[in-house]
C-alpha cells in the first residue's frame, strides 16, 4: 500500500515549543570524506577518512503569526529543533541561525525565512511525543499604511514592501578529542540589509558619486502594524544604515516606485 505523510503529520518545534505557520522545511547534511590513496592500494578496498567538520543544515520558512519566534537567535543564542512525523523524530541539536529574513508587502501575509547550521546530533533519534498546542493563529495581511517607517525623507503610508535580512556568521571551535565543536562563536560584525519600496512623492533621489565624500547614512525605526490599526505587531530599529542602492521603476499601468536598499552592521 502506498502511503505518505501529509502536512498534518509533520510538526516542528523550537526548544520544544511548536513553530507556528511553518510553510516548508528542508533538512540535509553532507559527510566531508575523501578516499585515502597510497602506493600498492587495492581499489577493491577503499579507505575513507573525514576531511572537515560535520554540519547539518536546515531551511525553515514560516508565516508571521502572533509573534516572531526566530529574531532572538540572530545573536549568541543556540536552539534545538525537532521534526516529528508519525512515530519518527528528526532531531537537530545545537543549531545556530546563519540567516534571518523578514519580508512583507501590501496584500500579503508577512513571511519569515531562516537558515540554520547544526553542530551536534542531527538525524533520527528517539524522543517522546510532544504536545502540539498553539495559540489561535492571527493572520496579519498587510494593508496600505501598515508598514510604518519613521524616516524624515519618506511618507510611511507610501511604503509598499519591506525586506530585512540579518546574516550571522559563526566560527566553530574544535579540540582534538571530539568531532563536535567545544564552542561556537558569533563573528562580528553582524550584517543587516534593509530594503523597501515607496511611491515617489517628495523623495529626492541621491547621486551615485555622493559616496564617500557625502555619506548617506540614516537611522530609522520600522513598525509593522496590525490591520488598519495602531497596534504594532513587529518592529525593527536600524542604525547607521548606508544607502547602497536605488532602483527607479515605472510603467504605463502603475505609479513610479523607488526601491531603496541600506546596509548596516552590529558590532560587538
Amino acid at each position: 500500500m502506498l502511503s505518505r505523510f501529509t502536512r498534518e503529520f509533520n510538526r516542528i518545534y523550537i526548544n520544544d515549543t511548536p513553530v507556528t505557520g511553518a510553510q516548508s522545511i528542508a533538512a540535509s547534511y553532507d559527510l566531508p570524506i575523501e578516499n585515502v590513496k597510497y602506493l600498492g592500494r587495492n581499489n577493491n578496498h577503499l579507505n575513507t577518512v573525514p576531511i572537515g567538520m560535520f554540519v547539518g543544515a536546515l531551511n525553515l520558512d514560516s508565516l508571521f503569526i502572533n509573534s516572531d519566534q526566530f529574531i532572538e537567535y540572530t545573536g549568541e543564542k543556540s536552539a534545538n529543533l525537532k521534526i516529528q512525523y508519525d512515530t519518527n523524530t528528526f532531531v537537530m541539536n545545537s543549531g545556530y541561525l546563519a540567516e534571518y529574513q523578514f519580508s512583507c508587502g501590501v496584500g500579503t501575509i508577512p513571511n519569515l525565512a531562516t537558515k540554520w547550521n547544526f553542530y551536534s546530533d542531527f538525524g533520527n533519534a528517539s524522543s517522546s511525543k510532544l504536545p502540539f498546542v498553539m495559540e489561535e493563529g492571527k493572520l496579519n495581511i498587510v494593508n496600505p499604511g501598515d508598514i510604518e517607517i519613521n524616516f524624515n525623507e519618506l511618507e510611511s503610508e507610501k511604503t509598499n514592501n519591506l525586506n530585512i535580512t540579518i546574516r550571522s556568521n559563526r566560527l566553530p571551535i574544535f579540540d582534538a578529542t571530539s568531532v563536535k565543536p567545544v564552542d561556537v562563536k558569533l563573528q562580528y560584525p553582524i550584517t543587516i540589509t534593509t530594503s523597501f519600496s515607496i511611491s515617489l512623492h517628495d523623495y529626492k533621489n541621491k547621486s551615485l558619486f555622493d559616496y564617500p565624500v557625502k555619506e548617506n547614512v540614516y537611522n530609522f525605526d520600522i513598525n509593522l502594524k496590525k490591520n488598519n490599526s495602531s497596534t504594532i505587531v513587529n518592529s525593527f530599529n536600524i542604525t547607521d544604515a548606508l544607502l547602497v542602492k536605488e532602483d527607479y521603476n515605472t510603467d504605463v499601468d502603475g505609479s513610479a516606485l523607488m526601491q531603496l536598499t541600506y546596509e548596516s552592521t552590529i558590532s560587538r
